[in-house]
């Protein structure tokens, strides 16, 4: 064999080893690609089932009744003193014996431990001041965490002649596979309000009807206006800020609450029993710093020669909300 036969199939032996090589590489790179899409799929399967593991936003508000029930199960527990606060040791054991073991699957050991120490801080207020803040879930659930044993809420609570409008943040814990809120504190974030919002949590939170009856300026700021038929009342709640608003001046009424100029003088005249004299004249003149309306009742009375002459009954006030009839002049005497 000469030697370019020789270099040829030398040439063929070492392409031949080569590809064996690469068979050989291709072969032991084969097991690794499948561990890493089988750890790739895992992965995915793990992730998916951690969040198939988290709550639905109903499943969390109902999670979040849990607060409620706390608060529930606690008034039940201080009814029982009996009387006059005047022993701290004694009512907290007495109240605290008695809420314990209610509250083992609505509250971490960690919440009873600050619920118990707010009993003591304001104890001598029957335990209802500022012991638990009044929140509807249904009025606004900000969900801001929600992780498979842990999740976060945003909730507000509308002020009162007692307390200040504010942002609380909830926070529930998912110990030995059962959902228990563990926290409830006040945030500094301002509260702004949307109609939906506080219609729908004056309807649940209300004791008392509450009817929505629009918005309207109150010292210059916008504000959510309620009137209340069974008081014959209304209040209102700023929009930034939710501060409450106790009285409701006149002229921030809205109108449709108001009775009409046309109605008011017709008070009036039933007051006088002046129906059936249309010889009498009764005229808004505008309205009296009470905002009432200022009504002139006064006769004319003419001359032969056609000059003639007013004579002026009196001024009479009647007020655009209760309708109530007043002589104006009296009043300011």
């Amino acid at each position: 064999m000469n030697y370019s036969k020789k270099l040829f199939l030398s040439s063929i032996a070492i392409g031949c080893l080569l590809l064996a090589g690469c068979g050989q590489s291709e072969g032991t790179k084969e097991p690794a690609t499948k561990e890493a899409s089988v750890s790739i799929k895992a992965d995915q399967k793990a992730k998916k089932e951690e969040i198939e593991k988290t709550l639905s936003e109903e499943e969390i508000k109902e999670v979040m009744k849990k607060f409620h029930q706390i608060g529930e199960a606690f008034n039940s527990s201080v009814s029982k003193i009996d009387g006059v606060w005047v022993d701290l040791e004694g009512d907290t054991n007495l109240v605290f014996n008695d809420f314990t073991p209610k509250a083992t699957e609505l509250a971490s050991e960690h919440y009873q431990q600050k619920i118990k120490d707010n009993f003591k801080h304001f104890y001598g207020a029957n335990g209802e001041v500022g012991m638990f803040p009044v929140l509807s879930f249904n009025a606004r659930m900000e969900i801001v965490e929600n992780q498979p044993s842990l999740i976060k809420v945003k909730s507000f609570q509308l002020g009162d002649i007692y307390s200040e409008s504010g942002i609380f943040l909830i926070t529930a814990v998912k110990e030995n596979e059962i959902w228990v809120i563990d926290n409830v504190e006040f945030t500094d974030e301002p509260v702004v309000l949307t109609e939906e919002e506080i219609t729908t949590y004056k309807k649940e939170m209300s004791v008392t009807t509450a009817e929505y009856a629009g918005l309207s300026t109150i010292d210059g700021e916008e504000s959510f206006i309620f009137y209340y038929p069974e008081y014959d009342s209304f209040d209102g709640y700023t929009v930034n800020g939710g501060v409450y608003k106790f009285e409701v001046p006149t002229e921030s009424i809205p109108d449709t609450y108001k009775i009409s100029e046309e109605e008011a003088i017709q008070l009036v005249r039933k007051e006088l029993d002046i129906e059936n004299k249309p010889d009498v004249y009764v005229e808004i003149e505008g309205k009296n710093e009470l905002g009432d309306y200022y009504i002139h009742v006064y006769t004319i009375t003419t001359y032969e020669n056609g000059e003639g002459h007013t004579a002026t009954w009196s001024w009479f006030g009647v007020n655009p909300i209760t309708g109530e009839v007043y002589d104006d002049m009296q009043r300011t005497m």
